[in-house]
C-alpha cells in the first residue's frame, strides 16, 4: 500500500488510548443498568457503594476524554476521531463524577427515602437542608 501512495500508518506514534475509554464506557453502561434493577431491592441498595464506581469510570472518561478534546492526538490520520470518541467520552465522564458525587453526598437520604425513584426524580428545594 505505501508503494501505490495510500494511507500509510505509523503505529508506534500514535497514541491509542480508544480502548481504555470504550472498556471505561462500556463497564459505566453495564453499571448504569444494574443501578437501575436495584432499587426495587431496598434491603440490597447501599448508594456509598456505588459511588466510587461511577467515580473511577467518570474520572477515567474524563481524563481521557479531555486529553483527546483538547490534544487532538488522532489529527493526522483519523481527525474525526478525536471528535466522535474524545467529546462524548468527555461529557460522559463528567455526568459519571456527577452521579458518584451525588450518591455519595445523599447515600443516608436516598437510604431513608419510602419512594426512591420519586426521591431521584424530583429536584430538591431551595429551602430544604
Amino acid at each position: 500500500m505505501a508503494a501505490s501512495g495510500g494511507l500509510v500508518i505509523d503505529w508506534t506514534q500514535l497514541p491509542t488510548c480508544n480502548t481504555i475509554m470504550l472498556v471505561a464506557a462500556g463497564a459505566a453502561l453495564l453499571s448504569m443498568m444494574a443501578l437501575g434493577r436495584q432499587p426495587g431491592l431496598r434491603q440490597m441498595f447501599y448508594p456509598r457503594a456505588w459511588a466510587p464506581n461511577f467515580g473511577v469510570l467518570g474520572f477515567i472518561l474524563t481524563l481521557t476524554g479531555a486529553h483527546m478534546t483538547l490534544t487532538w492526538p488522532f489529527a493526522k490520520y483519523f481527525p474525526f476521531d478525536n471528535i466522535i470518541f474524545g467529546e462524548p467520552s468527555l461529557a460522559f465522564g463528567v455526568l459519571l463524577l456527577g452521579v458518584a458525587f451525588y450518591l455519595w453526598r445523599r447515600a443516608e437520604h436516598l437510604r431513608e427515602s419510602p419512594d426512591l425513584m420519586a426521591e431521584v426524580s424530583t429536584p430538591p428545594s431551595p429551602w430544604s437542608s
